[in-house]
This record gives C-alpha cells, structure tokens and sequence, in this order.
C-alpha cells in the first residue's frame, strides 16, 4: 500500500451511490486498501436511521437523466436536496467529503481549448445544472462550517461494467444486437477517462488531510470526437454496421469538454495511467469475456453511414 494511503486503513467511510457504476468501482477498491466502508441499503433521505459514525463521506449517488417534467423534478430533488442532506449527515459526524460532480458544469470550450477548474460555468442541461447547484451547496457548508472537502469534477468516465445509455455500452449492446447505432452531436469532443484511473483521483482524495475546500478536474487531457470513437471500436471488433448521425443544423458549433488536470496533478500528484486506446481494450474485452459481443472477421471498411433526425439517439453528454 502507498505511504500516503495507509490512512484509508480501518477508516470508517459511507458511499451513496455505491450501486452505480462508478460506486461499485470504488467500494472494491477501498476495502483492498483496508477501510470499513459501509454502502448498503443507503437511502440519501433516510440516513438519521443510520447510527454508525463515519470518518469520510463519498457521495455518488445521483440521477443523470430525465426525459419527462416528472423525471425532471426527481432529479433535482435526488441531486440537490440530497446533496444538503448527505452534506448535514457530514456535518454531524464531522467527517471529510468527497463529492463526484462533473464536466457538464461547465461551459464547452471550442475544439483545442482545455477546461480548468477557473473556466465558465455554464451548465447546458438539467443533470449539469443539478451538479453546478450541488458544488454552491458544497461551497455553502465548507465556507460556513468548515467541513473539509474535495469536489471532483469528472469527465466522461467509461470502463467495464458501464451500462446504456452511455456512448460505449451503447456501441457494443447495438453491435451485439446486430443494430446501427445512433449517435447525437457526433463531431463533439470529450474526455474519455477510464473508471480505474477516477477510482485512483477518489481514493488519493479520501486519503488527503488538507483542510478547506478544493476543486479538481479528473479527466486525461485527450479529447476524442464521439465519432471517431464509435469508429475506433467498430474497426476494434472488425464489424459492419451502420452508423446513424442526427442532422446537424446549418452553423452549429462543436462542443469540447477536454480537462486540464495541472492542478490535480500538483495538489494530489494525481494523473491518468491508462491511454484511451489501453482503456477501449480493456472494456471491449470485458464484454467479449461476458460474450455480450463476439468478433467477426468482416472489415469496418465497407461500414454504411447516413444522417437523420428520427432515429433514437444516445446521450453521452451528461457524465
């Protein structure tokens, strides 16, 4: 174990959203390196009933999506409020916190232009700005009650486990199901960052004995258009199939979400490991190792591709 991880050892940590994607990720991972962590059956609106203590706090748990008003009110609530009540929970077991926030605070950058952690922020959806009201209410307690804590704004996390609709379980369910797989804003670019190298950020995080309030940016500093990444694993498996692209309108602009990580890396000596073309392999064979997909020995070349607005698409944005 790290020196400057042996301080996770027999800690007492809480996780909501330990069930989700990058949640079960993280539980794993702290219990190697020796913590008690608890996480099941974490309801963020119930957690007076838990009488344990804690000496740190991860909170993941969040909705990212909504299509309809309803779904809409549920997400707010679930973000902001229960980041307020995870966050009183916090400040009365005097712990550290840890929140996992994201790049769709921010306001996209044109293509080549990195997002620091002082670029605008201007969120372009409901899942954005759940996460942009969650960081003031962070802002608020750390400010107010001096609870220490780190806020993490992560970058398009993807690796083995991930379900749709995200962009890469979305490609390999379309191709193990024989479909063309549909994509939304094609030509934007982001930050593809690998979930074992965000587990690593959260763990370096939790381990941490600053004071005060600090904001990073997790991602890897690369970005990769959304096309050109359904492409990669297309050819990766050797398949055809078609690709169905949203019309874009005439004068829309390319958004970037690619992450400067200079100050995580002088504050936390943090930095990714893993190059998305090692990240890709390692999900891509995870799937093939569940034969979700299997290989064929077509070639990618004779690929089909067309533009329209009335397939279904899938959203990657909101990470």
């Amino acid at each position: 174990m790290p020196k400057s991880l042996t301080s996770l050892k027999d800690k007492k940590i809480l996780v909501t959203g330990a069930h989700g994607f990058i949640g079960r990720h993280l539980t794993q991972a702290l219990e190697k390196y020796g913590a008690c962590v608890f996480y099941k059956n974490v309801n963020i609106f119930e957690l007076a009933n838990i009488k344990e203590s804690f000496d740190l706090i991860y909170h993941l748990a969040a909705k990212n999506k909504a299509s309809t008003q309803e779904e809409v009110n549920a997400l707010f609530y679930t973000n902001v409020e229960g980041t307020r009540r995870v966050l009183e929970f916090c400040l009365k077991n005097q712990a550290r916190f840890i929140f996992a926030s994201s790049a769709s605070v921010y306001q996209p950058s044109e293509p080549g232009l990195l997002l620091s952690e002082m670029s605008k922020l201007e969120p372009q959806s409901h899942y954005g700005l759940s996460k942009y009201l969650g960081e003031e209410i962070c802002r608020y307690y750390a400010r107010r009650y001096n609870v220490p804590m780190t806020i993490l704004r992560i970058f398009n996390a993807y690796g083995p486990g991930q379900k749709t609709p995200f962009l890469i379980p979305h490609i390999l369910e379309n191709l193990s199901l024989l479909k063309p797989i549909e994509l939304q804003e094609p030509h934007n670019i982001l930050d593809f960052t690998h979930v074992s190298d965000i587990i690593d950020a959260l763990i370096i995080s939790g381990a941490s004995q600053a004071a005060g309030l600090h904001i990073f940016n997790i991602g890897t500093g690369c970005g990769k258009s959304v096309y050109d990444m359904s492409l990669f694993i297309i050819k990766k498996l050797k398949c055809v199939t078609p690709i169905h692209m949203n019309q874009e309108k005439q004068g829309e602009i390319i958004k970037s979400y690619v992450a400067n990580i200079k100050q995580v890396h002088l504050n936390l000596q943090w930095k990714p490991t893993l190059s998305l073309k090692e990240g890709l392999e390692k999900t891509i064979a995870s799937y093939l190792d569940l034969n979700m997909i299997t290989e064929t020995s077509q070639e990618a070349s004779v690929l089909q591709y067309s533009t329209t607005s009335h397939h279904r698409t899938c959203n990657i944005a909101d990470v």
